[in-house]
């Protein structure tokens, strides 16, 4: 082979591989991201993500209100106490709420103990009274250990509400719903909605009726405040909450005072 052929296969491969380098340094500059794209993506990334909270907070704004736990909890002798509670909780699960029990006193105290009362959120206590002002007797463990517990406060973190049945033709009309209102108030809880007083003689409907209808209203605010108050104090139990007001019957139900439906 001559030194002229030898001299051009050597330019040739040089040119070759000068060729393959410009084309490697190309790819590198397409792979390898600069400051400014490296700026922009991370730019992106926070938009996205910013936008995937702002989605998320809008959905639990507007779902997981329902997801907050009502104790609905009835003392009853003939058993009106338990019907009206049932029917409560079936209009609050209709209204949406998701998480609700259902227990007369006694079963409470059976499953959860009195203590447990203390963690609860939200409690709707629908009781009579029987003989001259006496608790019925699925509430009497439960109304002696409301009637033992002294510490002011010991309820703090608990919104209540309480409808009683009673009959005037007796006396101490509704002495249960009476002491359960103050007893939850004195430890420290907050009355969310107004208390109600069912009278058996004049017909309990004329105070059971306007008193559930507005009852649902005020839970689902007592459910929103709930949520604030958690998120605002990160942690899974609200200590702290402001009276819901029930602008749906126009009642307005002020910190330590009862407005009672009679």
């Amino acid at each position: 082979m001559s030194l002229a052929i030898l001299q051009n296969l050597r330019r040739q491969q040089q040119a070759k591989a000068l060729l393959k380098s410009k084309r490697e340094e190309a790819r590198k500059r397409q792979t390898i991201p600069t400051k400014s794209t490296l700026g922009e993506e991370k730019k992106e990334k926070k938009s996205d993500h910013d936008e995937q909270n702002l989605a998320a907070a809008r959905e639990r704004s507007s779902t997981t209100w329902r997801e907050v736990p009502i104790l609905f909890l009835y003392g009853t002798e003939t058993g009106n106490a338990k019907e009206i509670c049932g029917l409560l909780v079936q209009e609050a699960k209709d209204a949406g709420h998701e998480s609700t029990s259902y227990l007369s006193m006694r079963d409470y105290m059976t499953e959860n103990g009195f203590e447990a009362l203390k963690d609860e959120k939200i409690v709707v206590i629908v009781v009579s009274t029987t003989g001259q002002g006496d608790p019925p007797k699925n509430a009497e463990d439960f109304w002696r250990q409301m009637r033992r517990r002294k510490e002011i406060g010991w309820l703090k973190g608990l919104s209540f509400s309480i409808l009683g049945l009673g009959d005037t033709n007796y006396a101490d009309f509704c002495a249960m719903g009476k002491f359960f209102d103050s007893s939850f108030a004195r430890l420290g809880a907050h009355r969310f909605y107004s208390t109600g007083y069912a009278d058996d003689a004049t017909g309990i409907d004329e105070v059971v009726e306007p008193w559930r209808k507005g009852l649902i209203p005020a839970l689902k605010t007592v459910s929103e405040q709930t949520l604030s108050n958690e998120g605002s104090q990160g942690r899974s139990v609200a200590d702290k909450r402001n009276v819901a007001t029930n602008a749906q019957i126009g009642t307005a139900v002020e910190k330590e005072e009862t407005t009672w439906f009679c």
